[in-house]
């Protein structure tokens, strides 16, 4: 659900590719998850698959498995704490939504490049060589 959130806040883009990207991706991950919580659990019951005889997982994980086990709800509080201080950096960035900005302003073309957008219709001086 998370990355079909993720892709469907492509939506409001003003670039139509992005857009559609995240229109088809996430109604996709939507079905593709609705799929897999109504018509897998129904298939199983109907075909009835015969179980496996062997222990699921790694056995060499296990001490691993069971030091989580031990001290889960330290991990999470943990993992909570991280994120709530982690927020305040998710309003630090600021996205430029101008492709001309992109680009590097050294470079000669992009100097008459940004100055015709300007309006300005005299190029750029260019080194004599």
């Amino acid at each position: 659900m998370a990355t079909a959130a993720g892709f469907l806040s492509f939506l409001p883009t003003d670039y139509k590719g992005i857009s559609e990207l995240g229109e088809i991706a996430g109604v996709g991950m939507l079905v593709a998850f609705t799929s897999s919580i109504t018509v897998l659990p129904a298939l199983l019951k109907l075909l009835n698959p015969p179980g496996k005889g062997e222990p699921v997982g790694y056995a060499f994980l296990a001490p691993v498995d069971h030091f989580l086990e031990k001290h889960r709800v330290i991990i999470i509080v943990g993992t909570l704490l991280i994120a709530v201080a982690g927020l305040p950096a998710a309003l630090l960035p600021q996205v430029r939504l101008q492709p001309g900005h992109l680009r590097n302003p050294k470079l000669n073309s992009n100097r008459h490049f940004s100055r015709s957008e300007e309006g300005s219709e005299q190029p750029a001086p260019t080194p004599s060589t």
